[in-house]
C-alpha cells in the first residue's frame, strides 16, 4: 500500500511527491485522485464544470483554463492531470464547426459562440 502525505488539506502519494519536488515538476501530478470514474465520465464531468466559466466575454485562454482546473477542480478524475482533459475539451469545442466555443483573435481568449458564429470583439 502506498504511503500518503497530507499537505494543506490535500493528499499526495509520497513517492510521486518526492519525484515531483526533486525534478521541479508540478506537484498536482502526485495528488491522490478517486479512481471511481472512467475517462468518458471524467470528460463529461470536467466539461460540465467548465461550461459556466465560458461566456461571450470570458477572459480565459486555454492555458489559463488548464491552470484554473488544476487548482480548483474537485470532482472525480481518471487522469493524473486534469489539465489534459481541459485541453482536449477546448480543442474539441473550438475546432469543430458546430462547437460551442471559439477563440478570439486577440490573445486567443475562449468565448461562447454567438448566434451567427462570430463572437463580440472588444
Amino acid at each position: 500500500m502506498e504511503e500518503l502525505i497530507t499537505i494543506e488539506g490535500r493528499k499526495y502519494h509520497k513517492a510521486y511527491l518526492e519525484h515531483c519536488l526533486k525534478n521541479d515538476l508540478w506537484i498536482g501530478f502526485a495528488r491522490q485522485r478517486t479512481e471511481n470514474s472512467t475517462y468518458d465520465e471524467t470528460y463529461t464531468a470536467v466539461k460540465q464544470w467548465l461550461i459556466p466559466l465560458i461566456t461571450e466575454d470570458s477572459n480565459f485562454t486555454k492555458g489559463a483554463l488548464m491552470k484554473y482546473a488544476r487548482e480548483n477542480y474537485k470532482g472525480p478524475c481518471a487522469y493524473k492531470d486534469v489539465g489534459k482533459v481541459v485541453s482536449r475539451i477546448v480543442s474539441d469545442e473550438c475546432t469543430s464547426r458546430f462547437g460551442l466555443w471559439c477563440k478570439e483573435t486577440t490573445k486567443l481568449k475562449i468565448r461562447m459562440r454567438v448566434k451567427h458564429g462570430k463572437s463580440n470583439t472588444i
